[in-house]
């Protein structure tokens, strides 16, 4: 048991590591869209900027189903431990 919450710990803080750094790179990429569209290159921030965000959320979105996925299939094991065997 203590083996299994050491792993969960662990996996929880490179959990919050990567999203730190998403977040430091999104950033990054936002402003560097911001400053093309204030020096006039407005096509290459807008698209860099939309490139950003769509990729961002997409990682977000397909992490938060695989979590999902794999809570639900959890659940599934521990019923299946659980249920009385004849």
């Amino acid at each position: 048991m203590k083996m299994e919450s050491t792993v969960i710990n662990a996996d929880a803080k490179r959990a919050d590591r990567g999203q730190l750094f998403a977040l430091i790179i999104a950033l990054a990429f936002l402003a560097v869209a911001g400053f093309l569209i204030y020096e006039g290159h407005e096509t290459a921030g807008t698209v860099l900027g939309t490139v950003d965000i769509a990729g961002l959320t997409s990682v977000f979105i397909s992490g938060s189903v695989i979590k999902r996925n794999e809570r639900q299939e959890r659940g599934q094991q521990l019923r299946a431990a659980q249920s009385p065997r004849r």
